[in-house]
Order: structure tokens, then C-alpha cells, then sequence
């Protein structure tokens, strides 16, 4: 059955309606997108078309970005920017990160996804970009900050409200010998000595309350089961909405620095108890012109090194100087002091 001409007519009027609608709402969508928008030729790779959201993160008009070549805003070197554009419009679906510059020189880091779309018998691609610098720095800090943990000598650990370990760094592993697979998803009271009292409870309720920890001193066991005296420093981990769901310990080995301290305790008893037992004498001594003996405290005459021996650490020993020597033994004078000896005391 024919359609009937005036059928027909009515019909292409109806479709030719119906294109440019879509057309219509396409550059509607296409203009008023908040995503960043751009129509480039691959063969010229020469902006057609931008929306104003590309204007606006650009900073160039929407004239101006018409008829601009793509290599004055993507900083790839314009051979591989030709190459892509010719891989994209050849049916490839491109998604790749580039750095982009804005007209005021400022260089942001972009997602482009790109496609082609058949237009009169040829091609151009549509790409839509959005911007991902502050992603991309923020994986860079939150990169540098695992890669901070990781080489840190301490042992960094991580543990939820209930003592459960959820991170061990390489220090931990040093430290305590427990490798990462062996103490995630363990209680943290896995190091604590069964003889010691556990203090973890006590921390973990100073940590809910939004409390930090520093410079806590205890004692941990390794998994040989060595004892070692550890400092630890502990903040409480928040979620975005500031509630505290766990905790980040600090823990640094100071058991060399308590035996240090030890032994140095240990000097300083020792001198002190030795400073203890030296008598010293001061003061007015009531000694006897003829016979030499001192007046103790109690009025007592004692010999001289009886006095001192008592009020200090002076041991004595016996002998006869040269005068008395020639006084009392003339006959073995000169030979055992000799002449010598005898002038030189006498001075």
C-alpha cells in the first residue's frame, strides 16, 4: 500500500521537527552542562566549540576558544596531541589525565574523556573535562604521607576504638618483629607483656574523648618475647564529620636510653654513698703543746691519729723522721738517712 504524498510530506516535516528538538536540546545540555565542554577537529585539531563552563575555567571567551588550536591549552608535546586525536577519531575511547593551561598561565591538572561523533560524512570529537587538581594533590599528600609512615623508624600503628590493629608499618614490624599480615586484624594487646598491667582500655577511653596521649612510657614485648621500654605518643583518628573512630599510636623504642639512665642512677647512689662515708675535719682543734694528743667533742685527750683516724678515711703507718732518727739512733743515722736526706727534710 503507497503512502499518500501529503502522508509523506507530513511525516519528513515530523522528522525534520523531531532532529532539530534534539538538536536543540543537545546545544541546550551542551551549553548549560556544568562540566567543562569542547568539539575539536582531529584533522586540524582546532577547537569547533566550547559551552561556558569551559569558558569559564579557561578564562577565554567562547569566541576566542572557537578556531584555537587544542595545543595552546594541553601542554602534551603536539605530536602526541595529533596522534591521540587521530586515534580517538579513528573509534578509540580516550581517557587520560593531562596538564591543562588556563589563560592567566595557571596549570591544572585534568580527566579528558573524549569520543567521536560522525558529522557530514566526517568526524569530530567530543570531549568532556573535568578538573582534578585538588584530587590529584590530595593523592600526592596522602602518597607522601604512606611513604613518610613507611620509612619511619618508629613503629606507626593504627587501631580502631576497640584496640583492633587496622595498620602496621614497616618500623612496627622492626620493632615488635610481627610482620603486617600477621598483626592486622589483631588485638594491639598482641604486644602488651601477660604480666604487665594492660593500659590499653584506659588509653582507649582518653582517645574517645578526643584526648592525645604523648610521651606515655611503658613496657612492650616483642615476639620472641624480649621485653622492651617504649614511648608512646597517641591521637585519635576522626571521620569527616569529626566523630573519633580510631586512633594513630606513635611508639619509639627507648630501652637503650632506661639503661642508660639506669646505670647512671645507679653511678650516682654510689658516689653519694660514698661521699657519705667521708669525714672531713674543720673547725678550732684543742691539740696539747707537749705531748701533741687532741680534746674530743666529749673532752677526752686522744693521740693524734687515734682523733683522726675516727673523722676520716687516713689510715696510718709508723716510721721516724730524720731529726728524730739522729736524736734517737746517732749510731745508724748515716746510713739510713744519709747526710743528704737529712739537709733536704731539714728545709
Amino acid at each position: 500500500m503507497k503512502i499518500p504524498v501529503y502522508d509523506n510530506m507530513i511525516m519528513n516535516i515530523t522528522i525534520k521537527q523531531k532532529l532539530k528538538e534534539r538538536d536543540d536540546l543537545f546545544r541546550c545540555m551542551f551549553e548549560t552542562h556544568h562540566a567543562v565542554m569542547l568539539m575539536v577537529d582531529p584533522e586540524s585539531g582546532l577547537i569547533l566549540d566550547a559551552n561556558r563552563a569551559a569558558e569559564n575555567f579557561y578564562g577565554y571567551s567562547i569566541s576566542k576558544l572557537r578556531g584555537m588550536e587544542i595545543s595552546n591549552i594541553n601542554m602534551l608535546p603536539p605530536g602526541e596531541i595529533k596522534e591521540r586525536l587521530r586515534a580517538v577519531s579513528a573509534g578509540a575511547r580516550d581517557f587520560f589525565v593531562f596538564p591543562h593551561r588556563l589563560a592567566n598561565g595557571e596549570i591544572r591538572t585534568v580527566e579528558v574523556r573524549s569520543s567521536s561523533i560522525p558529522c557530514e560524512g566526517s568526524h569530530i570529537l567530543f570531549s568532556i573535562i573535568h578538573d582534578i587538581t585538588d584530587r590529584v594533590k590530595a593523592e600526592e599528600a596522602k602518597w607522601l604521607l604512606s611513604s613518610i609512615v613507611e620509612s619511619s623508624d618508629d613503629a606507626i600503628i593504627s587501631k580502631d576504638l576497640r584496640g583492633v590493629i587496622l595498620s602496621w608499618n614497616a618500623g612496627a614490624e622492626d620493632m615488635y618483629g610481627y610482620t603486617k599480615e600477621e598483626a592486622v586484624g589483631c588485638s594491639i594487646s598482641l604486644i602488651v607483656p601477660p604480666d604487665h598491667p594492660d593500659e590499653t582500655p584506659m588509653l582507649l577511653e582518653k582517645i574517645k574523648m578526643g584526648e592525645k596521649v604523648e610521651h606515655y612510657e611503658t613496657v612492650r614485648m616483642k615476639k620472641d618475647g624480649t621485653l622492651i621500654d617504649v614511648s608512646l605518643s597517641i591521637s585519635p583518628v576522626k571521620d569527616f564529620g569529626g566523630k573519633v573512630i580510631g586512633a594513630s599510636a606513635i611508639a619509639r623504642n627507648i630501652t637503650l636510653r632506661k639503661k642508660i639512665e639506669a646505670e647512671r642512677e645507679k653511678l650516682l647512689a654510689e658516689l653519694q654513698a660514698s661521699i657519705a662515708k667521708v669525714k672531713l675535719l674543720s673547725g678550732l682543734l684543742p691539740i696539747c703543746a707537749s705531748c701533741k694528743k687532741i680534746r674530743d667533742d666529749k673532752g677526752y685527750w686522744n693521740q693524734i691519729e687515734t682523733y683522726v683516724s675516727e673523722h676520716s678515711e687516713a689510715l696510718f703507718t709508723h716510721a721516724i723522721c730524720p731529726e728524730c732518727g739522729e736524736k734517737l739512733y746517732p749510731q745508724y743515722y748515716d746510713e739510713v738517712w744519709g747526710k743528704g736526706d737529712k739537709e733536704i727534710i731539714s728545709e
